[in-house]
């Protein structure tokens, strides 16, 4: 119900190809062929577990290209910039939608001090929480809408962040540096864990537009992430 809802109000523009992921209860229907085997299974419990079974994925499509063809090119860099955050103010009027963000990711080198790593950025919107349940705060705020509207260098970091860069230091107001841009550190995350290789608590979170510009100089988003308000809708 919910796909063909979204891709009537998409697709019909000709120029947004979406693949939509739905996540359902003991069960992921995932088009991200990454890991195999026992790691993928890994990858789906991730899922389930941090972002619930009312969590859906909105991601580009390549022309002409089924889904896995897709994220291979879109692994390998290739730009798909058709999905914009007007599409996600469109999508969320929908009266079945309870929560809706945007993002976008990169890696980065970050640095504190005489500390550096090469790290992953994800710029986001405010409701990101009413999304990830396992974005939790330790100590500190997530941005506002006002700074994400003002391009304000503001960072939440994870909590690996913390222990590679700050030890035994307190982070909140100290300033890291993304891209040779300094960033004020206004939030620390509470330990999630991660799977394989990829650890979330190594993410450094930045206010969408923040990162669309000053990082990456772009008006396109990766991906939207959806919670409906019933299970049922994404069956």
């Amino acid at each position: 119900m919910l796909k063909h809802y979204l891709r009537s109000l998409l697709l019909y523009k000709k120029r947004v190809f979406l693949s939509i992921v739905g996540i359902s209860l003991g069960m992921a229907i995932l088009t991200i062929v990454f890991f195999l085997g026992e790691s993928l299974k890994a990858y789906v419990n991730l899922q389930l577990n941090i972002f619930g079974p009312k969590v859906i994925f909105v991601a580009p499509k390549v022309p002409e290209l089924n889904e896995v063809a897709s994220l291979i090119a879109y692994a390998q860099q290739v730009k798909i910039t058709t999905l914009k955050e007007k599409d996600l103010n469109e999508i969320l009027k929908l009266p079945f939608i309870e929560a809706g963000v945007g993002n976008v990711a990169t890696f980065e080198w970050v640095s504190y001090k005489n500390k550096e790593k090469y790290a992953s950025i994800v710029g986001t919107l405010p409701d990101y929480p009413k999304i990830d349940s396992s974005f939790k705060l330790e100590k500190g705020k997530i941005f506002s809408q006002k700074e994400n509207f003002s391009l304000a260098k503001v960072a939440v970091i994870g909590s690996q962040i913390k222990k590679d860069f700050f030890e035994n230091e307190d982070p909140i107001g100290k300033t890291i540096k993304i891209k040779n841009q300094k960033f004020k550190v206004i939030g620390v995350l509470k330990e999630r864990g991660g799977f394989g290789f990829f650890d979330l608590d190594s993410i450094i979170y930045l206010p969408l537009k923040t990162a669309q510009k000053l990082l990456l100089g772009i008006d396109y988003l990766s991906e939207i992430d959806l919670k409906v308000k019933q299970i049922s809708l994404i069956e």
